[in-house]
């Protein structure tokens, strides 16, 4: 298991990696947090960059890693 917390972002019409393919994973990862970026396919941070960030910093203050 990896025990470190984790943000996995996954992208709604991602036909690479498709969100389904995060079911199960917390078994792997108990600390796993998985934001779903909606209107997205596999190219999510150039796709929707403003709510990869937000994803991004919403974690981060979430886990006060950062002010």
């Amino acid at each position: 298991p990896i025990t470190q917390p984790m943000l996995m972002l996954t992208a709604d019409r991602d036909p690479i990696l498709p969100p389904s393919l995060t079911e199960g994973m917390e078994r792997w990862v108990p600390d796993l947090t998985i934001v779903g970026i909606e209107h997205s396919g596999h190219w999510t941070q150039q796709e929707q960059p403003g709510h990869v960030n937000a994803a991004l910093i919403d974690y981060l203050r979430r886990d006060s890693i950062a002010p």
